[in-house]
């Protein structure tokens, strides 16, 4: 009796490891693919809200968005990125969690001995949420190129 529910129990945390690691792996694609829809948005918005501050003689055809504008648009992809990063961080503690239930069954049913990783970067456990902040920190980044760049008098290809 006891051995079916070692194979029962260690079947289980198997089934929770490798469904975590597909729903990590799945939320990372459409963070990244929702994140990089949004930014191509946020291009037409802004272009369409310069057109519309020139047409309104608020800006000269060659001002830059203003800052607070723009930013409203980082702002929104910070949120989103800080949404997904949260939820796969969620995600994989609770991997961790069953990882780690898996590694203090003695003795296992299937005889597979489970080391955990030794956490010698703790950084590298973080990337995978910190990922989904480098669109809205380019975004960020490209607001500073052509601010700079107008203030420098270094010229970039994209008219708006």
């Amino acid at each position: 009796m006891e051995a079916d529910q070692l194979k029962t129990k260690e079947q289980w945390l198997r089934e929770e490891l490798r469904s975590t690691r597909t729903i990590i792996l799945n939320q990372m694609q459409w963070g990244i693919t929702i994140l990089a829809a949004v930014s191509l948005n946020l291009y037409y918005i802004r272009r369409d809200a310069k057109l519309n501050l020139v047409q309104h003689k608020v800006l000269l055809e060659s001002d830059q968005l203003p800052f607070l504008r723009w930013m409203l648009g980082s702002i929104f992809l910070l949120i989103i990125a800080s949404i997904f990063a949260s939820a796969t961080r969620r995600i994989t503690l609770h991997h961790q969690a069953y990882r780690k239930q898996l590694y203090d069954m003695s003795p296992s049913y299937s005889g597979i001995t489970e080391t955990l990783p030794v956490a010698t970067n703790r950084f590298l456990n973080k990337t995978p949420s910190l990922l989904f902040f480098a669109i809205p920190a380019l975004d960020m980044f490209v607001w500073t190129l052509f601010y700079t760049g107008e203030k420098f008098q270094i010229s970039f290809l994209i008219p708006w």
